[in-house]
């Protein structure tokens, strides 16, 4: 008999920019006017005002680098994937079909585990140094908690369903 694995396997994409007609018609979504505040959904939406719109799965594989690529033609986008079940979790953001960084944090691998590339926003560091100090501070590679895994999916609000 095969283990279950459990947790969350979702995936997203933020565009910056546009706003949420302009996504839904660029991946030929649309909106179903249901909310979705548990995510439940293969596909949910939320958009942060003149800022950002957030295309939510609950695929892992629905963002790829090829997908960013495609979608950041004429703009700025960020993909986020996290697998808890096998505590994977990686971030890419996409300039004009071009990728500017990626991030990719693999527990397998140790508990520091982070391949970077390209140049991630200044905010980076800062994070990168938090999450070292409590990772520290919580008992280090032996501590029950993986800090550079955390993640805050689970406490999105005002998310609503979409049709594919």
């Amino acid at each position: 008999m095969r283990e279950a694995i459990l947790g969350f396997k979702i995936s997203w994409i933020g565009f910056h920019g546009l706003t949420k007609a302009a996504v839904l018609e660029m991946v030929g979504g649309a909106d179903t006017g249901v909310a979705d505040e548990a995510n439940e959904a293969p596909f949910s939406g939320a958009e942060i005002p003149g800022t950002w719109y957030i295309l939510f799965s609950n695929d892992f594989g629905f963002v790829s680098r090829m997908l960013l690529k495609s979608l950041s033609a004429n703009g700025t986008v960020v993909g986020c994937q996290v697998h808890e079940g096998i505590m994977v979790s990686t971030a890419y953001a996409y300039e004009r079909g071009i990728e500017q960084w990626s991030l990719t944090h693999n527990s397998e691998n140790g508990i520091r585990d982070l391949c970077v590339s390209g140049s991630p926003p200044p905010a980076f560091e800062k994070i990168h140094d938090r999450l070292s100090k409590e990772q520290d501070a919580n008992g280090g590679e032996s501590a029950s908690v993986d800090y550079f895994f955390r993640h805050t999916c689970r406490n999105c609000r005002n998310n609503v369903r979409l049709q594919a």
